[in-house]
């Protein structure tokens, strides 16, 4: 659990990651988002985080991440995991990633 103090008026960060990945990198792509992904349930703060495949078009992926925070987003951002993951990520030559950011207002 987050150590971040959340209240009901906090708002929650989805982040959905396009990413386009040519026929060469898929497997390695895969791999490495599949890893880090399957962590989730691991990370501080995450609700969720999850890799799906598009099944039309064969290079297309999303990742999908639920925050409680954008602290524990921050906080997951500056990891060493996902410093790792980052890293192993730029060894994919025709990865494009394209980040769409919201944040999440529950009402009162």
């Amino acid at each position: 659990m987050s150590s971040t103090t959340v209240t009901s008026s906090t708002p929650r960060v989805l982040v959905i990651v396009t990413y386009e990945v040519g026929e060469e990198d898929r497997a390695a792509f895969e791999r490495i988002a599949g890893a880090h992904a399957a962590g989730g349930d691991t990370y501080p703060g995450c609700l969720r985080f999850s890799l799906g495949h598009d099944v039309v078009d064969p290079g297309r992926y999303e990742l999908v991440e639920l925050w409680q925070s954008q602290a524990d987003l921050d906080a997951h951002s500056g990891s060493a995991t996902f410093s790792r993951t980052r890293a192993a990520l730029g060894e994919c030559r025709t990865l494009q990633a394209r980040p769409d950011r919201y944040e999440i207002v529950s009402p009162s």
